[in-house]
């Protein structure tokens, strides 16, 4: 099984973590149908897919009218909808909370990109693995 998770954007991350080998990708990609492109490509039967769970509120509304969010959303959704399936919505909040750059330098998961979309995709992630007992969070905290 795979996990793969969104940071949905004009520039997006994807992250990826297969369960079974352990095998860690992530990825910064620019315009939102890259994204998905990912997903659609690397989704087998069984796959969790994280999205952040995209809120226009009166801050967003006046930085930007860029919906590219709510498009890779949809349309990963719309997919996912197809395969009998839902994706599992995480926080951004939640995200940047729970997992620091710290936590991710620890599991080696931390990558330096100019927008750092493919660490939040991680910190998604990483939230799912917490929630659903596949990492220990002592190892985010680099004690094991």
């Amino acid at each position: 099984m795979k996990i793969i998770a969104v940071d949905p954007g004009l520039i997006s991350g994807v992250s990826v973590y297969n369960t079974v080998s352990g095998a860690f990708e992530t990825h910064e990609v620019s315009f939102w149908i890259s994204a998905v492109d990912f997903v659609l490509k690397l989704y087998e039967k069984g796959d969790v897919v994280c999205l952040e769970r995209f809120v226009i509120n009166a801050a967003t509304a006046k930085k930007t009218p860029e919906l590219s969010a709510l498009n890779a959303n949809a349309t990963i959704e719309w997919f996912l909808f197809q395969q009998d399936q839902a994706p599992v919505f995480e926080l951004p909040v939640t995200a940047k909370k729970l997992i620091s750059d710290d936590a991710l330098r620890n599991v080696g998961w931390y990558r330096a990109t100019k927008g750092g979309h493919s660490n939040d995709a991680t910190r998604h992630l990483l939230v799912y693995m917490l929630k659903n007992k596949l990492i220990d969070p002592l190892t985010l905290r680099g004690k094991t």
